[in-house]
């Protein structure tokens, strides 16, 4: 697998940088965690399953390069182009 192509940067919403009024303190970044890590397994089960393909496109490279291509064609006839893709889970 690619190497990851988005990374957050969070530090400027944290309560040590604007203050615990509107900031994320550490005890709620460990509140979400304790909801979303049992998420994130769920999901990464399924995508190794074979059951969410939409997970994979980042690093399908076939099917960025249809994408690139298509752009090209359309770049002088649209001024938005957008990509949707759907995904038939099982």
């Amino acid at each position: 697998m690619s190497e990851v192509q988005i990374k957050l940067y969070y530090k400027n919403v944290t309560s040590q940088v604007i203050g615990t009024e509107d900031g994320i303190t550490p005890e709620d970044f460990r509140l979400l965690a304790e909801k979303t890590v049992p998420l994130i397994k769920q999901l990464n089960t399924k995508r190794q399953a074979g059951k969410t393909p939409y997970r994979d496109l980042p690093y399908n490279k076939q099917t960025l390069q249809q994408v690139k291509d298509l752009a090209a064609k359309l770049k002088d006839r649209c001024h938005t182009f957008v990509f949707w893709v759907s995904a038939v889970l099982r």
